[in-house]
């Protein structure tokens, strides 16, 4: 299923680069409108699912669902009435505030089933074979190696596109 999971991010990210190529204006809101959704859907989900024992299926459905749903309805009505939302209601923030409370609530209403507990205990267990120096070494080089893409990007976005918008506002 991992293999899965690499060939889709492959093929979604050629088409994102076709996209990109082919109608440059467009990929900014695709990735405006798909990083908030994505981030509204899972995000509050993931790290309570982390960090809290009480957080149930029910629970994390439905903050995954009103996270996205807040997020996607506020987007697509700014984008029909073509408003400017007050940043306090940005769909970003809205969705993750919706997708936390409607998790909380409905976690606080159903009961961890003992699956559920048994998935939780077994998110801190390491695999035997990820025990090995070997593979420990190959986690660590990857880590290291996102760590500089991250840095790489953050550096080219600042020169190839912040730097150049703002020398564009002070022309006008």
């Amino acid at each position: 299923s991992i293999r899965i999971g690499q060939i889709a991010m492959v093929v979604a990210s050629v088409v994102t680069l076709i996209f990109a190529v082919v109608n440059p204006p467009s990929i900014y809101w695709i990735m405006l409108l798909g990083g908030a959704i994505a981030a509204c859907s899972w995000m509050p989900v993931a790290i309570a699912s982390i960090f809290s024992k009480r957080v149930t299926k029910t629970g994390a459905f439905l903050g995954m669902l009103s996270g996205f749903l807040s997020c996607f309805l506020l987007k697509l009505y700014s984008s029909i009435k073509q408003v400017t939302l007050p940043f306090y209601l940005d769909p970003g923030m809205v969705g993750i505030v919706c997708n936390t409370i409607a998790l909380i609530i409905a976690s606080a209403l159903t009961q961890v089933s003992p699956e559920e507990k048994v998935a939780y205990q077994n998110l801190f267990v390491m695999p035997a074979q990820e025990k090995k120096s070997v593979e420990i070494n190959k986690t660590l080089r990857w880590s290291k190696a996102t760590i500089l893409v991250g840095v790489t990007v953050m550096v080219m976005m600042i020169v190839f596109w912040i730097i150049p918008y703002y020398q564009g506002l002070m022309k006008k």
